[in-house]
């Protein structure tokens, strides 16, 4: 492909046009009016030569273009393993399963959900109409956290793009681009709940759109248009993530702050338009699905150790600390290099607040948000439901990096380099070994297959109560069913309870024990269980998997 080639008389300069932007002596100067430009004065003697071919292509750009298709390309691996490897429903992902399974579409606006569960309702819907399409296997179910996680990945990439070392020298924000890409596509906890009938994945993947909204509105401005299309984003955001009501409060203390700074009027009046059109989105839907959820008893209790204590003093303190550490720990799977990730943490943080403290607002006010919803019990502060505020971390984590090689003077360049490696090595490794040892959780559909093909007439099945609702999922699924089933009962309390459950089994000569879930806070209820069983008859098969098994027992002695 050719181009005009302009001939500067003044000074010898050389000038070409190449996508609207003519270059004289190393100057842009943009075209007017197809190859007409405004030069300076003195330099008015212009000379248009017949053509002259392209420049050379940026190989360095392509280059680290490919790096970061690799990179994400590297995060879809894990991701697609996982999934495909089809890893059965544990316990809370049954729970989940029975209420597509047992309700009609519209039965899903009835709210609260069965079995202490919630979720957005766009969630529902979404899945939902997967599975009227495509059928209800595990496959299914997983398809929107899939779906969600590997979009993430790109969306992550642009934010990282919008964020990361705006304001350095060119090499460090590419390399600070890199590194977060890298750190998000190779965490531990974002691969497995990509393949996790739970809206976790999505809660991240909902984050990232928004911080990448919001960044895109910083640096090129705000338009009604625009303005219009983010304020809907952000209520259909909140239709499809809980979490995204915190997320959106660091967005309009972004905004108003950015738009304070350059004394932009019309961004401070579509900054506080939207928050108000998200307070009443939120209130609404508050009101009409979360009120009964949120004030559950059972939730209430089984989060406690998630809710922080009042009123804020040591107990707060302490509290704090060890949610940090556990956040560390188990989200960002950096468990290794807890104290120098606290420090890269605070580092970058306030890196990002000297550069731009609307941006250091946007990722710090949601993490504020949340523990106060902990502290009034409205929102736990732990494990899978903070999962989204990972990819504001890691850009954290990664702006702290970058600052501290910025710092080092070119010789000690290498030892930013060695802390990179260091904290994206075992991120690496862990992430790769997801494609020879996809993770299991608790595999109750193998058992059950097991027991079909070895079903006979007159056999009674004993289902552990913890057992019950992923036995109800794949008793449907597979489908098939057993004509003498017990559901066993609860005795975490007394487990004489036990005892007294399995008399009901004496005089059978077969009968299967169901296993998935253990409860072991009071010991092994599984050994307990074998115990009793043991005195009772003779066992005739064992069958186990992670996190379940089945047994066979010849009870028809026991009278």
């Amino acid at each position: 492909m050719t181009v005009p080639l302009i001939l500067l008389v003044a000074q010898g300069t050389v000038c070409y046009k190449k996508r609207g932007v003519a270059l004289v002596a190393g100057v842009p100067f943009f075209l007017e009016n197809g190859y007409r430009m405004s030069l300076p004065a003195e330099s008015q003697s212009v000379v248009v030569a017949e053509e002259a071919t392209e420049p050379k292509r940026d190989w360095a750009a392509i280059v680290r273009l490919i790096g970061l298709l690799l990179v994400i390309i590297a995060g879809i691996v894990p991701r697609l393993t996982q999934y495909v490897f089809n890893r059965s429903l544990w316990l809370d992902e049954s729970f989940f399963a029975l209420n597509f399974t047992e309700r009609s579409f519209m039965g899903l606006f009835h709210h609260p959900l069965d079995y202490d569960q919630s979720a957005p309702i766009g969630v529902l819907l979404v899945c939902k109409l997967f599975m009227l399409a495509l059928g209800d296997s595990e496959y299914v179910l997983r398809l929107l956290p899939l779906i969600g996680g590997i979009a993430g990945l790109f969306c992550f990439w642009k934010l990282a793009a919008e964020c990361v070392g705006v304001g350095k020298p060119h090499h460090v924000p590419f390399t600070m681009i890199f590194l977060s890409v890298v750190l998000l596509a190779t965490c531990e906890r974002l691969i497995y709940y990509a393949s996790e009938f739970k809206p976790y994945s999505t809660d991240a993947t909902v984050a990232v759109l928004l911080f990448l909204g919001t960044a895109t509105i910083m640096q090129r401005g705000i338009t009604i248009r625009r303005a219009v299309w983010f304020g809907i984003g952000g209520v259909v955001a909140f239709w499809f993530s809980f979490p995204a009501v915190f997320v959106l409060g660091g967005v309009s203390c972004a905004l108003l702050l950015h738009a304070l700074k350059k004394k932009d009027v019309l961004l401070a009046w579509c900054a506080v338009v939207m928050s108000m059109v998200w307070v009443c989105n939120f209130v609404g839907y508050y009101a009409l699905f979360l009120s009964q959820t949120v004030q559950s008893p059972y939730l209430q209790g089984y989060w406690q150790n998630a809710f922080m204590p009042l009123p804020l003093g040591e107990l707060s303190f302490n509290w704090f600390t060890r949610s940090l550490s556990s956040f560390i720990r188990e989200q960002l799977g950096l468990s290794v290099w807890q104290g120098s990730v606290t420090l890269l943490l605070i580092v970058g943080l306030f890196a990002i607040c000297w550069r731009s403290l609307a941006l250091g607002c946007l990722f710090l006010v949601p993490v504020f948000l949340t523990i106060a919803a902990s502290a009034v019990h409205k929102y736990p502060f732990t494990g899978r439901l903070i999962l989204f505020l990972v990819p504001s971390f890691l850009l954290v984590i990664a702006e702290g990096i970058g600052w501290i090689q910025g710092v080092l003077p070119k010789p000690l360049r290498w030892l930013g380099w060695i802390l990179i490696a260091l904290f994206v090595l075992p991120l690496v490794g862990a992430a790769f070994d997801y494609v020879p040892h996809p993770r299991s959780c608790e595999e109750t559909r193998p058992m059950m297959q097991y027991m079909k093909q070895n079903l006979r007439p007159g056999d009674t099945v004993y289902v552990y109560y913890k057992t019950e609702t992923a036995f109800k999922y794949y008793a449907h699924l597979l489908p098939f069913s057993f004509p003498n089933v017990i559901i066993g009962k609860c005795g975490r309390e007394n487990s004489s309870v036990y005892y007294y459950d399995l008399q009901q089994l004496r005089g059978k000569e077969r009968v299967w024990i169901l296993f998935s879930h253990i409860y072991y806070q009071h010991g092994d209820e599984e050994k307990l269980f074998l115990k009793h069983l043991g005195r009772m008859g003779e066992p005739l098969d064992t069958r186990r998997a992670p996190g379940a098994s089945v047994y066979l027992y010849d009870l028809s002695k026991s009278r």
